[in-house]
């Protein structure tokens, strides 16, 4: 008998229910480090675990985790912190906003101090005095993710790694320290381990001391297999489609669509899941297509999604990310393509401008171009 016909068709129905359910909550929930219960939805990969091995057999690390916007700084971030701390390690993980506040502060006392009047009559007055204190001398690890970067925060950025790197010139002096009987303590220098995105490398030559470590988008393999997987660990039945609500294609598509980045993944995951909801619940009975994610993720909606990517390019020409978005879209769902045609399909006939925004594209990775005899064949 088969694994289908050991369900009744209630169980069945229950099951995609709750799997449905699940894979809802998971693509819309973020993983913020504030939110106790995020560790479940973290899907770590393999590099992850390459860095909490060394952070858990050593100290002294200096490294910085540089990635661009919605690459999962965050939310590794946390995922390293949590798995120190259940590994026992003292572990501190911070957001810095402002200076080195985050990691001290000031104890402010009053002293009562004598002072002459005129060489004869003394006067008592009380003054305020401020002692530097440092918080987490004790922790073996300083985990910080710092806030995006903006030209108008340099500053503020400058100031928190100015707070990071006196903690860790306190720490490396305070390492040895005469204890009780005379005995000298080794207090091991901590790792520290800075978030932050590769506009903000420049800004402090503190930075360049650490280990570079980056995020790079996810591969169209990895994407698929990760939600491959969440399904596998949600379903009961080993034969359950591990693509479910989707067909292959329309997984695919949503995988091309958010260019390796977990979080678009996710989000264009939960916009196609918010069709299946009617006032009585989830709809488990329709399969999201091809079609469908393409009608719900729409050229506009990309547009906004790449704008900050596409500024890069063309920093004060819309039109040219407009038409750059476009481009990406129909060699998508028409593959190669020659430049005549696109130029066509695309640039109304012009041949000039259809050339440079596909040069462009090409110089930064977004396409390939190969030569079939004196044609240019473009393709992603």
């Amino acid at each position: 008998m088969s694994n289908e016909h050991n369900f009744n068709s209630l169980t069945v129905e229950t099951e995609k229910r709750e799997i449905l359910y699940t894979i809802y909550k998971w693509a819309t929930h973020l993983a913020f480090e504030e939110e106790a219960k995020a560790l479940p939805y973290i899907m770590p990969r393999p590099e992850w675990q390459t860095l909490l091995k060394r952070l858990l057999f050593s100290r002294g690390n200096l490294v910085k985790v540089v990635g661009p916007q919605g690459a999962g700084k965050t939310t590794f971030a946390y995922w390293l912190a949590c798995n120190l701390q259940n590994a026992g390690q003292k572990t501190v993980f911070k957001k810095m906003l402002k200076g080195q506040e985050t990691l001290g502060h000031f104890d402010t006392f009053k002293v009562p101090e004598e002072v002459e009047l005129d060489g004869m009559r003394k006067r008592t007055i009380i003054t305020t005095h401020k002692d530097w204190s440092w918080y987490y001398e004790d922790a073996d690890h300083l985990i910080v993710d710092l806030w995006d970067y903006s030209k108008t925060n340099v500053k503020d950025i400058i100031k928190a790694l100015d707070g990071i790197q006196d903690w860790w010139i306190m720490r490396s002096e305070n390492r040895v320290k005469k204890g009780v009987e005379g005995r000298f303590i080794d207090k091991e220098v901590p790792n520290i381990i800075v978030f932050l995105q590769k506009e903000a490398l420049p800004l402090h030559f503190f930075l360049g001391k650490m280990t570079f470590f980056e995020l790079k988008p996810w591969s169209p393999e990895a994407l698929i297999g990760c939600y491959r997987n969440f399904i596998r660990k949600s379903a009961k039945r080993k034969d359950f489609p591990e693509t479910f609500p989707f067909t292959e294609d329309a997984l695919n598509e949503i995988v091309f669509l958010s260019r390796g980045i977990f979080r678009k993944f996710k989000e264009y995951v939960a916009a196609c899941l918010d069709t299946l909801i009617t006032e009585a619940g989830f709809n488990i009975n329709r399969t999201i297509s091809l079609d469908d994610v393409k009608s719900i993720i729409t050229t506009d909606k990309l547009f906004q999604d790449m704008e900050l990517t596409l500024c890069e390019l063309w920093p004060r020409n819309k039109d040219n990310r407009v038409f750059a978005v476009k481009v990406l879209r129909y060699l998508r769902e028409h593959g190669a393509s020659p430049q005549k045609t696109i130029a066509t399909e695309i640039f109304d006939g012009n041949l000039m401008l259809c050339s440079r925004i596909l040069n462009k594209l090409g110089e930064y990775n977004f396409l390939k171009m190969e030569k079939k005899g004196p044609e240019k064949v473009w393709i992603i």
